[in-house]
């Protein structure tokens, strides 16, 4: 009868051991994380070199801008799409460009998009740009990048600090 028990006990406990692997619990990459949502700026600000004064950016934003998403694909794709409302009624509904995303624990992650990417949201040029990642989560992306920005009332670019804030979608 002891032999049966010990069967049992072992046969049990391999089930056990079985079912607590580790793979399961594996945290998601940063790319990962930035791949399993769509992204919606929420929150921009600026501030011009030389001034303290902080700029809200997302005020400035139409609301076909606003609801603006952008889709992080494998294969450094990255797609912007118009959302529900388009500004220009003939546009295309999305925009591809490209993505890098290097992690860097000295200097701070970086994502890099090329194309027109964050022209839907206003910004004049369609140049690469690096955005440095300053927080990450699943439900939060912050970055900011330096940018030439023409002010309200103003016709010459100022070079700016922009902080955008994505939220998951």
């Amino acid at each position: 009868m002891k032999n049966y028990s010990a069967l049992i006990f072992l046969f049990f406990l391999t089930f056990v051991i079985a079912g607590c692997d580790k793979d399961d619990d594996a945290e998601p990459t940063k790319e990962e994380i930035i791949m399993s949502k769509n992204w919606k700026v929420t929150e921009a600000k600026a501030v011009p070199t030389g001034l303290s004064t902080e700029f809200n950016l997302y005020g400035l934003l139409v609301d076909c801008q606003k609801d603006n998403f952008l889709d992080f694909n494998t294969g450094g794709v990255v797609v912007v799409d118009e959302g529900p409302t388009k500004c220009t009624p003939n546009a295309p509904q999305t925009v591809p460009g490209t993505w890098s995303f290097q992690e860097n624990a000295t200097t701070g992650d970086v994502i890099t998009i090329n194309g027109n990417i964050l022209l839907s949201y206003g910004l004049t040029t369609s140049a690469p740009r690096n955005l440095k990642v300053v927080t990450l989560t699943n439900q939060t992306l912050k970055v900011t990048f330096n940018e030439g920005l023409t002010l309200p009332g103003t016709t010459t670019a100022v070079p700016s600090k922009i902080d955008l804030t994505f939220t998951a979608q």
